[in-house]
């Protein structure tokens, strides 16, 4: 009777052990992937500094992150792979880490640094360099900024332009004198403000030189206030630099009359056009020739997005195959309207959805 007495007391404590594990377990995960969340806001943002070393909070959470990939999203979409990709500064942060360990242990799960890059290779790697925070709204393009609904979050007035601890992002160095943003990466320039915003005036002439010197890696510059692209323009820039890409953003025809003229008679060398968010249908039959590389359309996104009809971006599509441009479909928006009925469209799914679709157009060029 004592024993069995004791073994009740035993399996119940056990149970009780059990129970408070899996719960500190489950307060890990979600303790770490909000970190996660919120960490690679801040870095987006320029509100944390994008050197300091990243939290790898624990293979208990990555392992986490590794089984709910498909609900969470890290800066990418879904990787194509089924790689359990969390973003690329997790990616980074791991591969720096296994330079030294050939192996890196995640729970039950041993990933090879090798295998990682492999696993990968279909997903281009890229860096967000926002040089400066902050931007004045110009267009209904601009109502529903996700800028200003993610700086909501901190109480951050996004109408504030400030110039950024990454600022010098692409000339940094690695202790062994590499830089840290390696040969061949693409550069997202400036999307959480506008490169030709008037109160960067006095920084855009440091940036361009920073370009110029990296002229390993390719710069991907949007705008939406290309009528003052010449404003500071390097003198050295002739019909513009061969790694840079600028991409004029229309969402309306209004804005799409406006711009485009502009932006064609530019001495730019590589142009792409993003109509995104897309608001209405376009006309852009009168401005698509052979200096356009690609066009490019995205539906808004946030909970008051706008609607983006399908029928807008088909109409896109055939007028860019009809001018043999590229064209790409890269988000479908919140709210998207197809066959007469409006979807309702989650963050993490806007982007493999508007893959899903099919409709990309590439050629050779």
């Amino acid at each position: 009777m004592v024993l069995s007495f004791f073994l009740l007391l035993f399996f119940v404590s056990l149970v009780g052990l059990n129970i408070g594990w899996v719960l500190a377990n489950r307060f890990v995960f979600i303790f770490g992937v909000y970190y996660l969340c919120t960490y690679e806001d801040r870095l987006r943002f320029g509100i944390a500094k994008s050197e300091i070393k990243f939290p790898f909070v624990s293979a208990l959470t990555f392992r986490y992150l590794c089984w709910y990939e498909d609900r969470l999203r890290f800066g990418i979409a879904k990787s194509e792979t089924r790689f359990p990709f969390v973003s690329a500064l997790t990616f980074r942060y791991l591969c720096i880490k296994c330079r030294a360990v050939s192996w890196y242990n995640c729970g039950n799960f041993l990933y090879d640094r090798d295998y990682l890059c492999k696993k990968i290779g279909s997903v281009s790697m890229s860096v967000s360099w926002n040089l400066w925070h902050g931007c004045h709204k110009i267009s209904e393009g601009c109502r529903h900024c996700y800028v200003y609904r993610q700086d909501s979050r901190y109480d951050k007035d996004s109408s504030v332009v400030t110039r950024t601890a990454a600022f010098d992002l692409p000339l940094r160095r690695k202790r062994n004198g590499d830089f840290r943003v390696p040969s061949g990466e693409m550069v997202y320039t400036c999307f959480t403000s506008d490169f030709f915003l008037e109160e960067a005036d006095e920084w855009r002439a440091e940036a361009w030189a920073i370009i110029r010197e990296r002229c390993d890696l390719s710069f991907l510059i949007p705008t939406k206030r290309i009528d003052r692209f010449r404003v500071s323009l390097p003198s050295d820039w002739g019909d513009g630099y061969d790694h840079v890409a600028i991409a004029c953003t229309v969402e309306n025809q209004d804005r799409a009359n406006y711009r485009l003229p502009l932006f064609r008679s530019l001495p730019i060398r590589h142009k792409l056009l993003f109509c995104a968010p897309l608001l209405g249908a376009l006309d852009l039959s009168g401005y698509l020739d052979d200096d356009i590389e690609e066009v490019s359309v995205g539906g808004e996104s946030g909970m008051d997005a706008r609607v983006c009809d399908y029928d807008w971006v088909l109409d896109i599509r055939r007028q860019c195959i009809a001018a043999d441009i590229p064209f790409s479909f890269h988000q479908t928006g919140a709210r998207l309207r197809k066959g007469g009925r409006v979807y309702r469209i989650r963050r993490e799914f806007q982007h493999s959805q508007a893959r899903r679709a099919g409709i990309n157009y590439k050629i050779d060029r």
